[in-house]
């Protein structure tokens, strides 16, 4: 009874895999840092980026302060009155985690927008020190899931609205379809819509509003993305970071 119950939980958990991952940043002897994003289905090219810290010091970490380099296509969404360094007000005991969060405004979302910034801090109230971080924001930041039933999906598939299909060739050994469709799923931000055997049905948006359809499945002794969208200069970008990050 109890590996029926276990099977079927690892089954349920297989079905929705994550629509987002944290990823590792590189830290330095006192700090290891981790990264993630997320963009509102409401609109607008506003990113929320969460930067987690774990203190791997053996002293106390306090005022932290970030400070971004601002370019025209990348800006900090300052609160009012604020300029300058975003300041945080926690302090880190040896071993503990707390996340720094800021929101960064971009104009144009068709290009990847690596972001340069600074994190200083001091430890035990008096040894001031510094990390410098590039914040990768890639075409994929811009995606967010999106419920779609599979009617609609159809629809968006034969109604001559999306443009031609960008194809990926996926490649990681070891990697089983559902390894890559987690994967998928969690790098590229898309909800599934339907799942069979060998194949599944993806979808999202991007903050413009734009679709974002895929169909990941085996092909021969592989596995291909295959997506449409109605921005094809956006998807063609996305597609070539798949084929980067999937790549052998």
């Amino acid at each position: 009874k109890e590996k029926k119950e276990k099977k079927a939980k690892e089954a349920e958990a297989n079905a929705h895999p994550p629509t987002s991952v944290y990823r590792a940043l590189p830290g330095n002897a006192d700090l290891a840092v981790t990264f993630n994003t997320m963009v509102s289905s409401m609109g607008g090219n506003q990113v929320c980026c969460s930067i987690v810290l774990k203190n791997i010091s053996s002293g106390r970490m306090s005022q932290f302060q970030l400070d971004v380099v601002e370019t025209d296509n990348v800006k900090v969404a300052h609160g009012t009155g604020q300029t300058g360094a975003t300041k945080f007000t926690f302090d880190l005991a040896p071993g503990a985690t707390n996340e720094c969060r800021i929101i960064l405004l971009v104009q144009s979302i068709t290009s990847p927008q690596p972001v340069q910034c600074t994190l200083s801090y001091t430890i035990d109230k008096n040894a001031a020190s510094s990390l410098s971080l590039l914040l990768p924001l890639s075409c994929a930041t811009f995606v967010h899931p999106e419920a779609c039933d599979l009617d609609a999906f159809r629809q968006l598939l034969t109604g001559g609205s999306l443009g031609q299909t960008v194809t990926a060739k996926l490649n990681k050994p070891g990697y089983t379809i559902q390894s890559y469709l987690n994967a998928v799923c969690a790098s590229l931000h898309l909800q599934i819509v339907e799942t069979a055997s060998n194949c599944a049905s993806l979808y999202g948006l991007n903050t413009e509003g734009k679709h974002i359809c895929c169909l990941l499945k085996s092909v021969g002794d592989g596995i291909s993305l295959d997506a449409k969208s109605d921005d094809h200069a956006f998807l063609t970008k996305l597609m070539a970071e798949v084929q980067q990050n999937f790549a052998a």
